[in-house]
């Protein structure tokens, strides 16, 4: 697309909730969405790292060469 080509499309309008940001979603939404995101990774976050993974790190761990 050459830059006459850009001048010559017509600019879609923006409505309040997206004017500013790109996204259609107002402020409440999207301080809402994050607030749920947050709470759900910070669960996560929080939980014990499965036995399977730690033998795993152990066996790396002991087959990687001393760097001393």
């Amino acid at each position: 697309m050459t830059d006459d080509s850009r001048a010559r499309q017509p600019k879609r309008p923006q409505s309040g909730a997206q004017s500013g940001n790109g996204i259609g979603l107002d402020g409440e939404t999207r301080k809402h969405i994050g607030r749920m995101l947050k709470a759900t990774y910070d669960e996560v976050a929080h939980e014990p790292v499965p036995d399977k993974f730690l033998d795993l790190l152990k066996q790396l761990e002991a087959a990687e060469p001393r760097k001393r």
